[in-house]
């Protein structure tokens, strides 16, 4: 507020100036005749408050006129003090007078400013309400804004935008009605720390997720969201069990492929590390034998499986029995795998043509060391 003094008549009347107007007023009286008015209605319609009337001045007495909606700025005893510490006094025009210095008329802060002019008056201005502070006295990611009340003192208010750094991978900062919060972040978001990584469903940093993200195109994330491969390429990679089928990324084998786990087959049924149409083959059969791979078969003669071991002396005779293996002592061809024993050594032996890597094992005791075959 600025109290203007017209020198246009003898008698003491003044001007008051605030955003609404000039107002005349003589001090002492009501409005034209002696008491201070500030606001005007617009469009005759003011609504005044008590706490909105303040001009900022100790030299008056705020109110509101609620039936005129006006606020009405009165001016106090001039034996009332004012400025700082109450070393001045109202004048009679509610002015705080005999000022020298601004440090005189009161408090000067983010919110208030009080100057002293050059006839010894105190003026005093709030900034409006709402008007921030300085970033330097607010804190940075609290939702929280340090702003004028209007009545030359900071007060807080909800911002939402001040948000908060995240402090840890796959988090956002955000503020929910002046708290802050750290939500996960979206699915897919980068926001990792190394930033060629994405985030999970579990907001963990990875290389991707299902269903594709972070993959190129026509790739497909790891069932570990380690890496992205390729199902369709023709190889035996990428976690497969066998060409373009098996493993944890893939679709399921067909009867007959390799596996190393049931769910590598699509009926569930890996055995000797083929998708087999049995669960289990028994001694000396296998569902892994070519060309007849998914179905339970003969192992080849000479051959050993979990039962049938060349410790406990024994091996398969390629019809599904486990028999004496080769050198071992027998008493009758039927005792042996390879359905000879030795006459006179009394040793099962291995019949000509079949496979040898000593003339020992053979029955004619000549191994070829070219073809490793008993001749």
């Amino acid at each position: 507020m600025i109290l203007h003094r017209s020198i246009a008549t003898s008698a003491s009347i003044y001007l008051l100036v605030t955003a609404a107007g000039c107002w005349p007023f003589a001090p002492g009286g009501s409005e034209g005749a002696g008491g201070i008015d500030s606001t005007a209605s617009t469009g005759g319609n003011v609504v005044c408050a008590p706490a909105n009337c303040n001009d900022g001045n100790p030299c008056t007495v705020d109110t509101c006129d609620t039936t005129l909606g006006m606020c009405t700025h009165g001016a106090v005893q001039t034996t009332t003090s004012c400025g700082k510490n109450g070393a001045l006094i109202c004048n009679l025009h509610g002015e705080c007078s005999d000022c020298t210095v601004d440090s005189q008329c009161g408090p000067t802060n983010d919110c208030q400013t009080s100057t002293c002019n050059k006839t010894g008056i105190c003026s005093f201005h709030f900034e409006t309400l709402g008007t921030p502070l300085p970033t330097s006295k607010q804190t940075l990611g609290d939702c929280i804004m340090l702003v004028c009340d209007g009545e030359g003192k900071p007060t807080s208010k909800i911002d939402n935008n001040d948000t908060p750094e995240p402090t840890e991978d796959c988090t956002e900062g955000a503020c929910d009605l002046g708290v802050p919060k750290t939500p996960t972040s979206q699915i897919g978001a980068k926001k990792c720390s190394d930033n060629t990584k994405i985030c999970n469903n579990a907001a963990m940093c990875v290389s991707c997720t299902a269903p594709n993200l972070g993959c190129a195109a026509g790739l497909t994330c790891a069932a570990d969201e380690s890496q992205c491969g390729n199902c369709s390429d023709g190889a035996v990679n990428f976690g497969k069990s066998d060409i373009n089928c098996g493993g944890p990324n893939c679709v399921a084998c067909a009867v007959g492929k390799k596996c190393s786990l049931n769910s590598d087959c699509l009926n569930k049924q890996c055995t000797d590390d083929a998708c087999c149409d049995n669960s289990s083959c028994g001694e000396c059969i296998s569902c892994n034998v070519p060309p007849n791979a998914g179905t339970c078969a003969p192992l080849p003669r000479y051959q050993y499986d979990a039962t049938c071991t060349e410790a406990s002396n024994r091996t398969c005779n390629g019809a599904g029995v486990c028999l004496t293996d080769t050198l071992q002592t027998c008493s009758k061809d039927a005792d042996c795998a390879s359905t000879k024993c030795g006459p006179n050594s009394k040793k099962c032996k291995i019949l000509n043509g079949d496979h040898c890597s000593s003339s020992p094992q053979c029955l004619n005791n000549n191994c070829d060391s070219m073809t490793q075959t008993c001749k």
